[in-house]
């Protein structure tokens, strides 16, 4: 891997981290706060895990491809959670994430303690084993309920805002996780590991869609804050420009006697 690609993850993985700080800085106020703060961490996780995985002198820290795949299956099982909290709760959405929640256990277990998903690491290779295609299905499929829940979410918004709001998520997140898919999914299945890399960069799809949502349509909230704390900071700095003028002083000298 040469710097150019590395200097692209590492800003991929800082673009996530802004993404989930400012999500983070509204305070939780939500279930569905929290999921999406999840899913910035783990994609930020995920982006580190490739670069050290491309990276030979920091092989030896720790087993890179485990993580990878560990964060690729908690991405859309956080995904699909949120989807059925955003924004709005769903009916059965406890019970649906519940009955998600057991695949997920079952191959973080096979990822840590098993090789019948992933084999042994060589070089910028893996093996992989017989349960991978069986962890590749349940990976989309809780893509695809997540799409399908998003789909749900726009049809039952309450106002336009929501729905604007709902249809960024999902056109960002269906873009960024069908392009990823391929060279970290799919290629693998056939020992092709040389384009690994470009999943964490589609990322960036679904970072800038958010962003717009946030800016044109106040997702998380976010451009309330902005809104809200801009003008007591521009009248702070009014104040001090006078304050620092010959009016200001005047105004000193005759109410304060100064």
């Amino acid at each position: 891997m040469n710097d150019l690609t590395i200097a692209i993850l590492s800003i991929v993985a800082v673009a996530n981290i802004i993404l989930g700080l400012v999500i983070f800085s509204r305070g939780l106020k939500s279930l569905a706060d929290i999921l999406f703060g999840l899913i910035a961490l783990s994609t930020t996780i995920w982006s580190i895990a490739i670069i050290g995985f491309y990276m030979e002198q920091y092989h030896l820290l720790i087993n890179w491809i485990i993580v990878t795949h560990s964060m690729a299956i908690l991405i859309p099982f956080f995904f699909l959670s949120f989807s059925l909290n955003f924004p709005g709760k769903l009916a059965r959405s406890n019970e649906i994430i519940s009955i998600a929640f057991i695949p997920l256990v079952y191959f973080e277990y096979l990822i840590f303690f098993g090789n019948t998903v992933i084999g042994v690491t060589q070089g910028n290779t893996y093996q992989i084993g017989i349960g991978y295609i069986y962890f590749s299905l349940t990976l989309v499929i809780f893509f695809f309920l997540g799409f399908f829940f998003s789909l749900l979410q726009i049809r039952k918004a309450n106002n336009q805002i929501e729905k604007r709001q709902a249809q960024y998520v999902l056109v960002g997140s269906l873009l960024a996780s069908t392009l990823a898919l391929i060279p970290d999914l799919i290629l693998p299945y056939f020992q092709i590991f040389g384009y690994t890399w470009l999943g964490p960069i589609f990322t960036l799809i679904m970072v800038v869609s958010l962003f717009l949502a946030m800016l044109k349509y106040s997702l998380f909230n976010i451009k309330v804050i902005l809104t809200e704390s801009c003008p007591a900071r521009l009248e702070a700095v009014r104040r001090e420009k006078a304050l620092k003028s010959g009016q200001g002083r005047a105004w000193i000298k005759e109410n304060l006697g100064v």
